[in-house]
């Protein structure tokens, strides 16, 4: 659909709702808002284009959409500024960064938060207050430091009068352009910082940007806009310091070059100097054309103190050429024009200073009132630290002369133990001297049991052995058989019950891993308990499945049910846990 289509449907439904009264559209999608707010940003439509920012600030809010949400508020501050709405921009800003900004961690939001204190940044020069927008710019992250950044602190330096700060933090946004490589970033740097030198009334630092901008655009191709704002600029220049004819030249091209585009703007600027040159040579006829063109065709597009210079020059200009009744006639709208802006500027600065003392009252009323709230907290803590004190002597001193009771009686008990020590010591010596017999003998008797199970077993092995190899000797008998057959014979001859025998006669002369084991997880069974030793012996499944008289498969089964039996992860090696009981 063309453009011009889209805006009569928009202005039809606009005209509509106004003279109908219909009830409130539900929207459907932001892009359909944004078109109506376009429409009436085009056609100067103050009003209207804050109503249909409000419609899409309702729409994100319905939808819960944060990020969004901030962006439609920041372009409403945008477009109040827009209209020289200045205490409602102002208003607006305080109250987003305070609601959205001030404890935002996120990454996105942040960015969006680093647009809304640029604002507030603006909004204090008008305020005049240069130093809190600084610190206003000091909260915009580091996500957010941008051409507009850089420029603005630059120029807040400016007005406090810190030239050397404000040309460092311009040339740090030309350093921040050239890490970008874009050539649009680039000339816009160099142009903004040679803005920054003009205002410090260093033209020779001004001159130099100004030319620098104009390569970067000779090198990349020229763009007629930015050629024409950078000329516009350099001309500026040239005509602070007297070189009038180069001055001329430069205003020319930005005045041709901007009145094509959407920079109205920087053609007004344009036209105005090239008014202020006109009248220095003389040359009033070209003087009153050129400014009644602007008036006249240019009215929307001219600031009230666009107008005023505008109508000082042709009062000056009719005053030269003797045409009292113009002169007469623009010194009215001048004193009127005047009189209405200075009100103007009076009321909006005294609504400012109003609307940021109110924030500022209620930001210190807020920490008053926590600060108040600390101080009773304090307080009260201290009390009850000064209270669990005296709590605590007195248990102290409770506990004191508990211990030194305690300590008397048991004074005496040890007297009455030791005696009665002394008088069994003699009889437990004797004991033990027998026991350390006892187990002597006992030793002796299970080592002469161990040889002999050993015997045995060797005796066994070597008639498996040999039996075995005589089977291997026999040709119609397939291997599979003879490996059955070989199990048989191990199994019948009992070879690992034997060596299970021998095991558990070693344990006897081991109780104490049975007994650590038994205290350690005393729900286990006797067959676990065989098990365990069985793995701290280090047997194989094999070995454990022939011993038991189970399968190989019920072997493994057993050794992870006495994992979980004895809380153990599937990583951990039980017979590393089990020899910790030996």
């Amino acid at each position: 659909m063309k453009p011009s289509i889209i805006y009569i449907i928009i202005f039809a439904f606009t005209l509509c709702n106004s003279l109908c009264g219909q009830e409130k559209r539900v929207w459907t999608n932001a892009e359909e808002i944004q078109q109506f707010i376009n429409y009436h940003k085009e056609q100067v439509n103050a009003d209207s284009t804050i109503y249909f920012l409000d419609e899409l600030i309702d729409f994100h809010k319905n939808r819960q959409n944060e990020t969004a949400l901030l962006n439609s508020y920041v372009k409403k501050i945008s477009n109040l500024l827009l209209f020289n709405k200045h205490p409602e921009a102002f208003q607006l800003a305080l109250s987003v960064a305070s609601q959205y900004c001030q404890e935002n961690d996120e990454v996105e939001n942040c960015k969006v938060c680093g647009k809304v204190y640029l604002h507030l940044g603006a909004l204090m020069v008008t305020m005049q207050d240069f130093r809190q927008g600084i610190k206003y710019l000091d909260m915009v992250c580091e996500e957010q430091e941008d051409l507009l950044f850089y420029h603005q602190k630059a120029n807040l330096y400016c007005l406090l009068e810190l030239p050397d700060s404000a040309l460092m933090v311009s040339e740090k946004g030309i350093v921040w352009a050239k890490k970008s490589r874009d050539s649009k970033n680039i000339i816009s740097a160099y142009n903004n910082h040679g803005i920054i030198a003009r205002d410090l009334n260093k033209f020779d630092k001004a001159i130099s940007a100004f030319s620098g901008a104009i390569e970067v655009i000779d090198s990349t191709g020229k763009n007629i806009l930015d050629y024409a704002y950078v000329m516009g600029n350099l001309g500026s220049c040239y005509d602070a310091v007297g070189e009038y004819d180069k001055a001329y030249e430069c205003l020319l091209i930005d005045a041709e070059g901007s009145v094509e585009y959407p920079a109205k703007g920087s053609y007004v600027q344009a036209e105005l100097l090239l008014a202020e040159i006109e009248i220095s040579r003389k040359e009033h006829k070209k003087v009153i054309k050129r400014l009644k063109n602007l008036l006249n065709n240019y009215e929307k597009h001219l600031s009230v103190l666009n107008k005023l210079v505008a109508y000082e020059y042709l009062m000056n200009t009719y005053n030269a050429i003797g045409n009292k009744d113009s002169y007469k006639r623009y010194s009215k709208k001048w004193i009127t024009l005047n009189k209405f802006h200075f009100q103007n500027q009076m009321g909006t600065h005294k609504t400012l200073i109003e609307q940021f003392n109110s924030n500022a009252l209620k930001q210190v009323t807020q920490k008053i009132e926590l600060e108040k709230q600390l101080v009773d907290q304090k307080l009260i803590i201290q009390q009850k630290v000064s209270e669990q004190k005296q709590v605590k002597n007195w248990v102290l001193i409770g506990v004191l002369l508990v211990a030194i009771l305690v300590g008397l009686l048991l004074f005496l008990r040890f007297k009455a133990i030791q005696a009665k020590k002394a008088s069994i010591k003699d009889s437990d010596l004797k004991l033990a001297v027998k026991e350390q017999e006892i187990l002597a003998l006992k030793v002796q008797e299970e080592n002469k049991n161990v040889k002999e199970l050993s015997h045995e077993l060797l005796v066994k092995q070597d008639f498996a052995t040999s039996l075995i190899k005589q089977l291997d000797q026999l040709e119609n008998i397939s291997k599979p058989e003879l490996k059955s057959i070989e199990f048989f014979i191990q199994n019948e001859l009992d070879v690992k019950s034997t060596r299970v025998q021998l095991l558990q006669q070693m344990g006897d002369l081991s109780n104490n891993f049975y007994n650590e084991l038994k205290i350690s997880h005393s729900d286990m069974t006797e067959l676990e308990l065989k098990l365990a030793a069985m793995v701290v012996m280090q047997m194989s499944n094999k070995e454990i499945a022939i011993s038991s008289n189970i399968t190989l498969e019920s072997a493994k089964k057993s050794k992870n049910r006495l994992k979980k039996r004895l809380a153990l992860q599937p990583t951990d090696d039980l017979t590393l846990y089990l020899k910790g009981f030996l």
